[in-house]
């Protein structure tokens, strides 16, 4: 019985051959559209799901109005809320922070030099936060004190010639100084269904002794509530209820940022947000995004 409706299904479609192949052709171009649709929008909520954290990450978001009107919305913040968050609120398991770092790097035994632009300063808790994938060097040590950078792999073989790095220099110029840095890790080239895009990381120990090098004596890469060039990124224990959380930020601002003179004098008000960094890709889109 099916075989005799193969057959009868099979003798019209040869009878009305333009038609067939007008509705053939359309379902295959309807079908053919359908699973591109589907694999676009699969890869693009496939970002930042590569990072093996079982406890949720999430980025803080800086608002700041004067006088009651919105003035902007960044997505930095300031260096001082990670560390002061943890301390203050057991839902904090840890922190990063990562601010923008532009070198002229050279491995000048082999007289190669590039303007790098893709990369940070780094809070040594960023390796796992962030999912860079060590293949050489130790997470727990290749940010912890001053000097050290981590890089990928392909730009180990751009300096080099090959992944096999630690211990080597790079050579940092800049308008002012020439500085070396040490390798400490290579790192898998990071995933490009982020919301960021990291070539290296430089210790932010780093830029704490650089700033002291120009005379900061504040220490304000760690105590500053006023630069808002960090993205600060949270990582909470697990069962944190994101949206309780949420509701001892205004707290948290009001306690120590919109208590400053300054604040109260300009009637500056800030508040804070947080975004699952899942979400950051698809939802986000503020000042300074990365």
């Amino acid at each position: 019985m099916i075989f005799n409706y193969f057959t009868i299904g099979f003798r019209n479609l040869l009878k009305r051959k333009g038609y067939s192949a007008l509705n053939i052709l359309g379902l295959t171009i309807g079908i053919t559209c359908c699973l591109l649709i589907f694999q676009y929008v699969s890869y693009e909520r496939s970002y930042d799901t590569f990072q093996k954290n079982t406890s949720p990450i999430v980025r803080i978001r800086l608002d700041q109005s004067k006088q009651g009107k919105l003035m902007w919305q960044s997505a930095t913040s300031y260096p001082a809320i990670g560390p002061t968050l943890k301390k203050d609120y057991p839902e904090v398991e840890n922190f990063c922070r990562i601010i923008d770092d532009e070198l002229l790097l050279s491995n000048d035994a082999r007289n190669i030099k590039f303007s790098e632009t893709k990369g940070y300063f780094a809070d040594p808790s960023s390796i796992s936060m962030l999912g860079v994938d060590l293949i050489k060097g130790s997470a727990s040590a290749a940010l912890n004190t001053p000097s050290k950078i981590i890089i990928s792999q392909t730009m180990a073989k751009k300096y080099f010639g090959t992944d096999d790095v630690v211990g080597k220099v790079l050579t940092s110029r800049d308008n002012s100084s020439v500085s070396n840095l040490e390798i400490t890790g290579v790192f898998k080239d990071y995933p490009q269904n982020s919301h960021l895009i990291i070539n290296y990381l430089v210790s932010y120990a780093t830029l704490v002794k650089l700033r002291q090098l120009q005379g900061d004596k504040s220490d304000a890469a760690n105590t500053s509530f006023g630069w808002y060039d960090f993205y600060t990124y949270l990582q909470l224990k697990p069962g944190t209820d994101l949206q309780k959380f949420q509701a001892k930020l205004p707290a948290f601002a009001n306690k120590y940022i919109n208590s400053k003179q300054y604040n109260k004098t300009n009637n500056i008000k800030d508040q804070l947000y947080i975004i699952p960094l899942n979400d950051i890709y698809l939802y986000s889109n503020y000042n300074q995004e990365a």
